[in-house]
């Protein structure tokens, strides 16, 4: 059986990478059925139904991956903060998608995309954001960009909010946007956590 898990693994993380996301799918899900509690599997499984935007279930295979890091005893997992949801490229950007395992607390980040140049530079991150502070005046998130500025990390928040979580769509929307306003890449830097 162990062998078997590798060997289907090992296919469909070939898939992965040449974008078969049908097939790969097909082979984390046969993983996935011999052991659900593996982590690569099911954070692969997450960014295939993203990119397919199938996001039947999608919730259920968070909670799933929160539970799997929670009970891990992998350091590595034990100290992400962060998993990838989804990546794409938009014009000469490539984003990646990241959600928070935490979802709770005085100040966190729901998603941050992060936009990269075509050479691998930082270029800034559009973030989805919750305080404490917004939770008391009604309003549930807000957008924020973090950036560099010679090796200096510069946050600022935007005037657009939200009341409940928004469609992943609509934030999707907001980073193709920024990017349309053009993006300045002078002002990258080397961001701590990229996957």
């Amino acid at each position: 059986m162990i062998i078997w898990f590798f060997t289907t693994y090992s296919l469909a993380n070939i898939y992965f990478d040449k974008n078969d996301y049908t097939k790969a799918r097909k082979y984390f899900e046969i993983c996935d059925a011999i052991d659900d509690q593996v982590y690569p599997v099911v954070s692969c499984l997450i960014r295939i139904k993203y990119r397919q935007e199938d996001f039947e279930n999608i919730e259920k295979l968070k909670q799933r991956l929160r539970t799997i890091k929670q009970n891990s005893k992998d350091k590595r997992i034990i100290e992400l903060s962060r998993f990838t949801i989804d990546t794409f490229i938009y014009k000469d950007y490539h984003i990646f998608v990241e959600e928070s395992f935490n979802l709770s607390g005085i100040l966190y980040y729901y998603w941050t995309f992060r936009i990269y140049d075509t050479n691998d530079n930082f270029i800034r991150s559009v973030n989805l954001e919750s305080s404490l502070a917004l939770r008391e005046m009604g309003t549930a998130y807000i957008v924020g960009i973090d950036r560099f500025e010679k090796d200096r990390r510069i946050h600022q928040t935007t005037n657009v909010t939200f009341t409940k979580l928004p469609d992943y769509g609509v934030m999707k929307n907001i980073v193709i946007e920024e990017i349309e306003k053009g993006l300045d890449v002078g002002a990258t830097g080397v961001y701590p956590y990229r996957d």
